[in-house]
């Protein structure tokens, strides 16, 4: 399956699948809090008195919300390929309306954006549905160096089929969430039709090879949050 095609599987699943988005993520992803709040970590010490931020993969902006209470001189973008989800984050930032703009759009297509020269690009807990990474990368790594930005990535970064260790780490999560163990499975189909990661190591040369400078600042069993800054000219 191509990347598009991955991509329409993708969003089939946050359409449909994810209709409870705000109330399941803590559940199924084991140190949700503390990944989001290295994101916000990771801002907080740029230092920058104003900022356009980019989020890729927004969601219901749940992350967006908590970074523009941040500061008022913050103006966001976020960018989902679910009706859905977009439809949630218009709702949910809609106090914020002068500082918010949401596109629903895929990452394939962060050209057609009309964007102004962006600070910092974010992405949580979204990439990791891509094989191929290194595309989305360059794009990224253009956007940001344009305006001697940085790049935070918070991803899945181990694939607990091929790591039984990580496997029961996240289902002894879910089981202590409430969830049946029908659920854990069922879900774990679904995680196998989306998902696919890469790890640290692969996400280190990868970022490198586009012509970032990435540093791991936060990580866990499954999970890591990257602050990647462009090579020097």
């Amino acid at each position: 399956m191509n990347q598009q095609a991955h991509a329409k599987t993708v969003k089939s699943h946050f359409e449909y699948t994810y209709q409870d988005y705000n109330r399941l993520i803590p559940k199924l992803v084991p140190g949700y809090f503390e990944l989001k709040k290295s994101i916000l970590e990771s801002i907080k010490k740029l230092e920058l008195e104003r900022a356009n931020i980019l989020d890729l993969g927004c969601g219901t902006a749940i992350l967006g919300e908590e970074i523009l209470t941040f500061s008022q001189n913050y103006v966001y973008y976020g960018i989902d390929i679910s009706e859905h989800m977009v439809k949630e984050a218009r709702v949910r930032l809609s106090e914020f309306d002068e500082r918010t703009t949401i596109f629903q759009e895929d990452f394939f297509n962060l050209h057609k954006l009309d964007l102004p020269k962006i600070d910092v690009v974010v992405s949580m807990l979204a990439i990791h549905h891509f094989k191929d990474k290194v595309p989305l990368y360059q794009a990224i790594q253009k956007i940001v160096s344009a305006s001697e930005g940085v790049f935070i990535l918070s991803d899945l970064v181990v694939d607990p089929r091929k790591n039984q260790e990580v496997c029961q780490f996240r289902k002894n999560h879910m089981r202590s969430e409430g969830m049946s163990g029908k659920e854990i499975d069922e879900w774990f189909q679904i995680f196998n039709d989306e998902d696919r990661p890469s790890t640290v190591q692969e996400n280190l040369e990868y970022l490198t090879k586009v012509g970032f400078q990435p540093k791991v600042v936060w990580q866990n069993q499954s999970y890591a949050t990257f602050v990647c800054k462009p090579k020097p000219n």
